[in-house]
């Protein structure tokens, strides 16, 4: 909106500088009308850029999440149990099945992944 003021006002500025001299003045009065129409369809794209990059900001994060949902349920009916880790390798979500089969109590939350291998395939995990 601004800008819109902003270029009304160039206008009248123009027109009080040309207004005794419409002759000599004419070619000035219609290049600021042409830079005016270009400078709002440059602002018009702009806005609608941002608008896009918004709209695909937002795709992405629900593509993530559908990936992520989807991606669950794949391993939660081809697996006996399933675990969430995060960046420390952590268990980060409730792992109630993976608990029962190992014979342990709780839900598995915040304790260390690598603390449920075998000592001898401690080393192969951390390899990769």
């Amino acid at each position: 909106q601004a800008f819109k003021s902003y270029l009304a006002v160039h206008n009248l500025l123009v027109l009080l500088r040309f207004r005794h001299d419409w002759e000599g003045g004419l070619p000035w009065i219609i290049g600021t009308l042409v830079m005016d129409r270009m400078l709002l369809d440059w602002q018009v794209s702009k806005l609608e850029r941002r608008r896009s990059r918004e709209e695909l900001a937002m795709a992405h994060v629900c593509l993530e999440q559908a990936a992520e949902v989807t991606t669950k349920r794949l391993f939660g009916r081809f697996c006996d149990a399933t675990a969430t880790l995060n960046a420390d390798l952590d268990i980060s979500e409730p792992a109630q099945q993976l608990a029962v089969m190992l014979g342990k109590q709780g839900d598995m939350v915040g304790r260390t992944f690598s603390s449920l291998i075998d000592s001898e395939d401690l080393q192969t995990f951390a390899d990769h």
